[in-house]
């Protein structure tokens, strides 16, 4: 797939001139743009083939965005779908700052609030548990040994403690009645927050969506700010029973998203140190 290509689509389906700003992605099977389309400002996205490929899929990707769209949560609004090859989508550029370590306390309350939106009204149908599976415990079980045979493989942690932390995956996903089907981001990590002014202005790349445990996405949010947790949960009205149930798997669901992010990172020959350091912080926590 060529840039060119796609701004060719672009500029037929729009009748708009097409100026790229900065290429943000550049895969052969996915290209992310960030462009002018006539007077206006857009992100381009662009994959061959329109299916699963790095990153999620984009025509999953459009679902969820709308589904989040419905359910009264920001996105950016859509100015092109191309169905392909190659599937070509074009989304109003939003301006805001992420939500990061030093937002203030209210931009964490006000995302949460956003996520209790998404998890809540969003529609279901047409959306898979994760890997495709009819059973979000029995996915969580999958990864897990994924995961582990991965990290004793690539070695980025010791033997002793990949097994202590996979032990803590095992018992905390198992015996677990299956959480209702919910929508969640999938990917739900701070950056993928725009705020202004102590308001969620856009959700972001929702190409990871699926359906599963709401838990997931809170942990997933807190994964390098934990202590945040109380205050995603005051803004997302949780109840006392869901508030327990989150700050028990908040840390199982953190050891897998970094066993995750340290093998994909190890594997694309980008610095894993970060993530590794804290695997190893948890491992030693448990003893």
């Amino acid at each position: 797939m060529r840039l060119d290509d796609v701004l060719t689509i672009v500029a037929r389906e729009t009748g708009d001139d097409v100026g790229v700003r900065e290429v943000r992605v550049d895969h052969p099977e996915r290209l992310v743009v960030e462009a002018d389309l006539g007077t206006r400002h857009v992100v381009i996205k662009a994959a061959v083939p329109d299916g699963p490929m790095p990153g999620g899929d984009l025509a999953k990707e459009i679902r969820a965005t709308d589904a989040a769209r419905a359910a009264g949560v920001a996105v950016p609004p859509r100015m092109l779908w191309h169905e392909g090859p190659p599937a070509v989508y074009v989304a109003e550029f939003v301006s805001g700052h992420e939500l990061a370590a030093d937002s203030p306390d209210s931009w964490w309350r006000a995302t949460g609030a956003a996520l209790r939106r998404l998890h809540g009204g969003a529609g279901t149908d047409g959306f898979p548990y994760f890997g495709g599976r009819d059973s979000w415990w029995g996915w969580l079980h999958e990864w897990t040994e994924y995961e582990r045979d991965r990290a004793l493989a690539d070695g980025f942690v010791t033997p002793a403690a990949v097994e202590r932390l996979t032990a803590v995956l095992r018992r905390a996903f198992a015996d677990r009645a299956e959480p209702p089907p919910t929508l969640l981001h999938g990917d739900c990590g701070p950056y993928h927050w725009l705020l202004r002014d102590e308001t969620v202005v856009a959700a972001l790349d929702f190409g990871d969506a699926g359906l599963g445990d709401p838990a997931f996405d809170l942990a997933t949010l807190t994964l390098w700010d934990r202590d945040r947790l109380g205050v995603v949960l005051a803004g997302y009205g949780a109840e006392p029973a869901f508030a327990a149930h989150t700050r028990e798997l908040q840390l199982p669901y953190h050891v897998i998203r970094h066993l995750a992010a340290a093998d994909w990172l190890v594997d694309h020959g980008f610095d894993a140190t970060p993530t590794v350091v804290e695997l190893e912080r948890i491992a030693d926590a448990l003893g």
